[in-house]
């Protein structure tokens, strides 16, 4: 969970595997990283 902190601050920069790895946790599109719409 920090990492997901550090990430949403902009603090660190991360890969797509971790991206793919965390929205597989959460259960959802990774396209929803993505997305315009907040």
């Amino acid at each position: 969970i920090n990492q997901i902190g550090r990430i949403e601050r902009a603090e660190i920069n991360t890969t797509l595997k971790t991206i793919f790895k965390i929205a597989k946790a959460l259960d959802i599109e990774i396209s929803v990283f993505f997305s315009d719409n907040q």
